[in-house]
């Protein structure tokens, strides 16, 4: 998806491969137990070394991923180190702003936002500074300490400027300052914002493509040699008669008409090798079909499998059973008929197959979804067992007419042979010869078809390998279309603004009875969960709460939402005055630090963990939420990076500062927080800095 202004932006996804292997990747605790995975990828990537252009174009990455705080590190370091344009400065106004209520923003962060507008003031780029000015605008617009709207020279005209900017620039502002604004300007961002809402949610083939950025990385199918035949060709002791008959015969020759022995064993010979080879390929391709048929009915009574070992790992094993009965499931036709037992064959050799092959590749099972969804998918078609390939090569039997013209040459040859040696008298070397050609061209046949048929089996395994290839093929150009997460937050954002929209209507509020909002998430029980290279992490459901924050009470609205689709199910609504709620609970594992940076005193935190509970007066624990990182295998900065990203993203870090005021102030919330804008107004627009 490439984007309008000069950053030029686009989210290709350069490589994907394993987590365990390649990246290391994060987790909301909520009892998950999905996958958890990691897209190679350069777009979140920098160098010190990197031009400032590369810089800013991570950063707005970042930004329009949902994540601003890297944004506003990276723009930051670019702003006061000499990389300064009008560009840069708005999309630092924009990351700070971000997923902050005006609680978060101190007076350092006012100071910076001050500083970044004096740089738009002298740069010649009047769209950026145009941008600019009308965020500061709109910002200037907040409630006084009685809760009327300050007014000001020109505020309208802020409104009708916010209006002609570009659609990008507009969902941009939009987004970031909702949090932030209040009265008549959120009004006007809201019914903005409400206008596109609905068909945000379905653009870009949401449903048809959004599965397909938790898709691991497919591994290569594998040759998968079956258990030998049970017919096994002739020792070479099953000769020896028919040889010894041979030799007795030619012996009588020799000893009688000699010069008869240079033209018998020839025509033996020739006619004995045509007989022999007689309808083999058809008998070997029987002995074949038969083996498979046997394999069917043992797959049909196998039980599931176990792990070899130590080293296949139980979960593992368990894995790969839950994705091959998953993946029959979904490909089941809507016609009558068990499809289980339909099914039990194939799904028992692909189980004991996968567990064989890759049960000790530490890979995810995920992995070799795509082969269980093929298999699934071959059930259907008219195959007699979906691990035979769908064609026979043309040379496994030659047309019928050759083959029985050849079958009577072989015929005549032997007879009149034998009937040649019987008129000139070789009464005793007739039958010999005849008991010992016979005898040969029975056992020399059976070996030909045992060993031909051991030929046309490992030939079937190699086109089916050549088949299941062609199959992955297919499944690489399906995922080809996979979203960008810039395409899955903006999704995500569409959701959570949708979910907080209904949730107003139900209620019977308006944007303007609306004081505060916030707008919590975490990863649902089994969901999997998936980022590009240094990216935001996403999961494919999510626990969506929603507190509504009016002058009577919170409403809070909580339900599951499913990311791939945008669905929303299982919607609990709570309503509480603020007089009702008797605490707030928070807990944070992490460290706070102080450390000399540059000669100056520099504070940071590094947060693991964080969870929090609202409670009543009654005891009723009405909000329980926790963020956490499963420790991948990384550096401890890694971690806390990580870490930092996933619980800011989440929006539990907002919801932290707002609903620990109102616990804290309870009724007197409102006042207390209309006393906060005022101040906070001032510090950014006192007497025009």
């Amino acid at each position: 998806m490439t984007d309008e202004d000069s950053t030029g932006y686009q989210n290709p996804y350069a490589e994907y491969s394993n987590s365990n292997e390649n990246g290391w990747v994060g987790q909301q605790v909520n009892n998950n137990s999905g996958h958890i995975f990691t897209h190679i990828s350069p777009v979140y990537h920098i160098n010190e070394d990197d031009p400032p252009e590369k810089k800013q174009e991570v950063a707005v990455a970042y930004l329009r991923s949902g994540a601003p705080r890297p944004a506003e590190k990276i723009l930051r370091d670019l702003l006061w180190n000499g990389h300064a344009t009008a560009e840069r400065a708005y999309y630092y106004v924009l990351s700070v702003l971000g997923a902050r209520s005006v609680y978060e923003i101190d007076s350092g962060l006012i100071e910076e936002i001050w500083q970044a507008r004096k740089i738009c003031a002298t740069d010649a780029d009047g769209e950026w500074r145009d941008a600019l000015e009308v965020v500061m605008g709109l910002l200037r617009w907040q409630p006084d300490q009685s809760g009327e709207e300050v007014e000001w020279d020109g505020q309208w005209q802020s409104l009708r400027v916010f209006d002609a900017l570009p659609a990008r620039r507009r969902e941009e502002i939009g987004e970031h300052l909702t949090l932030v604004v209040q009265g008549r300007v959120r009004e006007h961002l809201e019914a903005q914002a409400r206008r596109r809402v609905l068909s945000e949610r379905v653009r870009d083939d949401r449903v048809k493509r959004a599965w397909k950025f938790f898709e691991l990385p497919p591994l290569e199918p594998r040759l998968y040699p079956r258990a030998p035949l049970a017919e096994q060709p002739p020792d070479r002791g099953a000769y020896i008669g028919g040889a010894l008959f041979l030799l007795a015969g030619v012996g009588v020759l020799l000893a009688s008409l000699w010069w008869t022995v240079v033209l018998a064993i020839p025509l033996l010979t020739g006619s004995g090798w045509v007989l022999m080879r007689h309808r083999t390929d058809a008998q070997a391709r029987q002995l074949v079909d038969a083996a498979d048929d046997l394999d069917g009915q043992l797959y049909r009574t196998l039980g599931e499998p176990k792990s070899p070992g130590h080293y296949v790992p139980n979960e593992l094993v368990a894995d790969l059973r839950r994705v091959v009965d998953e993946q029959f499931a979904a490909v089941r036709p809507h016609r009558r008929g068990n499809w289980p037992e339909q099914t039990a064959a194939t799904r028992a050799y692909l189980k004991h197959r996968l567990v064989t092959q890759y049960g000790n590749s530490q890979r995810s099972a995920d992995q070799v979804k795509w082969l269980a969804r093929w298999y699934a998918r071959r059930v259907t078609e008219p195959v007699a067992h979906p691990w035979q390939p769908r064609g026979r090569p043309v040379d496994d039997a030659v047309d019928q007419p050759n083959r029985d013209r050849d079958f009577w040459f072989g015929v005549l040859g032997s007879v009149l042979t034998l009937a040649i040696l019987l008129a000139f008298g070789q009464i005793v070397a007739v039958p010999l010869l005849g008991a010992g050609a016979g005898w040969v061209v029975v056992m020399g046949r059976k070996a030909f078809i045992v060993r031909l048929a051991g030929t046309m089996r490992q030939g079937d395994e190699q086109r089916l390998l050549v088949e299941e290839r062609q199959g992955l093929a297919e499944w690489h150009e399906l995922l080809a279309d996979r979203p960008s997460d810039t395409e899955m937050a903006r999704w995500l954002a569409m959701d959570k603004a949708h979910i907080r929209y209904d949730a107003m209507d139900r209620a019977g509020l308006t944007d303007r009875d609306v004081v505060a909002h916030i707008i919590m998430t975490e990863g649902a029980k089994g969901a999997n969960a998936a980022r590009l290279g240094d990216g935001p992490l996403y999961y494919s459901s999510y626990l969506v709460r929603v507190f509504l924050l009016s002058r009577s009470g919170v409403r809070e609205a909580s339900a599951e939402l499913d990311l791939l689709t945008g669905d929303v199910r299982n919607e609990k609504r709570n309503l509480f005055r603020y007089d009702a709620l008797a605490s707030a609970r928070v807990r944070e594992t992490g460290v706070r630090r102080t450390r000399a940076k540059n000669g100056q005193p520099t504070s940071s935190a590094k947060l693991q963990a964080v969870s929090f509970k609202l409670c009543l007066v009654n005891g009723e624990e009405i909000v329980s939420v926790s963020e956490a990182l499963r420790r991948p295998e990384s550096s401890l900065d890694e971690e806390e990076g990580l870490a930092d990203l996933v619980l800011r993203t989440s929006g539990i870090e907002s919801a932290l500062r707002v609903l620990e005021s109102v616990a804290a102030e309870g009724s007197d919330w409102i006042v207390r927080d209309q006393e906060r804008r005022a101040r906070w107004s001032h510090d950014l627009f006192g007497s025009d800095r």
